[in-house]
């Protein structure tokens, strides 16, 4: 019997969700035995014979490194030439974070980071190079995660004054949902209004945390099952070969919008309501007509004021959207493709294979195989 340890603190939903993960592949090995953390951690890794951990400190990858078993980190904050790594993707994270600011039509930017972490710098550098910005110039604020993590501390006046000298309508990146946490507490103390001052988008989509904030947050939702999943199937190959190293990076998912970042798109009351209709009818059959009935203007005008903010057509953006919702579903739902097809208002299954392979390159089906883990 192998003894799995588990190195999490379960105290959030990203250890949560990875340990899910873990347990998911684990259910086929009978000769695995799970050791979580807490009251049921393993008192001494002399006990276990492979290990998945979340390295959060410099002076925890040295004690792993030491360890004579196999390791897997699923955190990424610090390289290893010992230790395996499953990890989000977090370039693409941020540069997929970029992107969304860009089409709600922000122009401004800025960042919040935790200092001296490779997971959030990788998320800064997909940000800056998605917008076309030297990461040396983006305007970024960095503290280490404890100082964070005191998320109802809004005494530092270098960050009172940081988050002031923000221009108006600026679209704030957070590295994570604990810093826009505390960057929407410090703001409301500030009197300063999100979203239509600054409009805050973090990472995790720590539900709860997002929920309990005011305004609501936006978040960028990750592959964290996904990610424990990997994790000990990388696990499983590193027990029966020790010398190898593997890396993987899992793609995030989708911006879960909430309040933080529901704005008046660039001062456009036609465009904003056109984007609310979008989204609040996207799992419906629906066409730019109707649209246009709905909030009272010309198809022309909409059309015209619709592609000088977003650059594209109104047609192609519900595409788009819906196809964004097809893909967070063909990922986390046990749903028939002909189901998804439906939920995501395509009218046919036709039109969604074709729009789909348009898109991506692949079949609806392909790209399930590719990135669930549901089974």
């Amino acid at each position: 019997m192998k003894k799995i340890g588990l190195k999490l603190t379960f105290q959030d939903h990203y250890d949560n969700s990875v340990a899910k993960g873990v347990l998911k592949y684990s259910k086929n090995k009978i000769d695995w035995e799970i050791n979580g953390a807490g009251h049921w951690f393993f008192e001494d890794t002399k006990y276990i014979d492979a290990l998945i951990a979340r390295i959060e400190t410099v002076e925890e990858k040295e004690m792993y490194e030491k360890l004579n078993i196999p390791v897997v980190d699923i955190a990424g904050a610090y390289f290893s030439n010992k230790i395996s790594t499953v990890r989000n993707d977090d370039w693409d994270t941020g540069g997929r974070c970029g992107k969304y600011f860009y089409n709600l039509g922000v122009r401004n930017f800025a960042m919040c980071l935790v200092s001296n972490t490779n997971w959030s710098r990788e998320r800064m550098l997909g940000f800056s190079s998605s917008l076309n910005i030297n990461f040396e110039k983006l305007n970024c604020f960095s503290r280490p995660l404890n100082w964070w993590k005191d998320i109802y501390n809004h005494n530092d006046v270098d960050f009172q004054n940081w988050l002031k000298s923000l221009p108006h309508h600026t679209g704030l990146f957070c590295c994570n949902d604990l810093s826009a946490m505390k960057v929407a507490n410090t703001l409301r103390v500030l009197s300063i209004n999100v979203p239509s001052d600054i409009i805050i988008l973090g990472v995790d989509n720590e539900e709860l945390l997002c929920m309990l904030s005011k305004p609501t947050l936006s978040s960028m939702a990750l592959q964290l099952e996904k990610i424990g999943y990997t994790a000990a199937k990388v696990l499983d190959a590193l027990i029966e070969d020790e010398n190898k190293k593997i890396v993987y990076r899992i793609p995030p998912l989708d911006v879960v919008e909430r309040e933080s970042t529901t704005l008046l798109f660039d001062g456009d009351i036609f465009v904003t309501q056109a984007i609310l209709f979008i989204k609040k009818n996207i799992g419906t059959s629906f066409s730019v007509n109707d649209i246009v009935n709905q909030i009272g203007c010309s198809r022309r005008t909409l059309e015209i004021r619709f592609r000088k903010i977003f650059n594209t057509s109104i047609h192609s953006f519900i595409v788009e959207e819906k196809l964004q919702k097809a893909r967070e579903l063909l990922v986390r739902s046990n749903l028939q493709i002909k189901e998804i097809s439906s939920e995501c208002g395509f009218g046919s299954l036709q039109r969604f294979h074709a729009s789909f392979i348009k898109k991506y390159g692949i079949s609806p089906n392909k790209y399930r195989a590719l990135n669930s883990i549901n089974e």
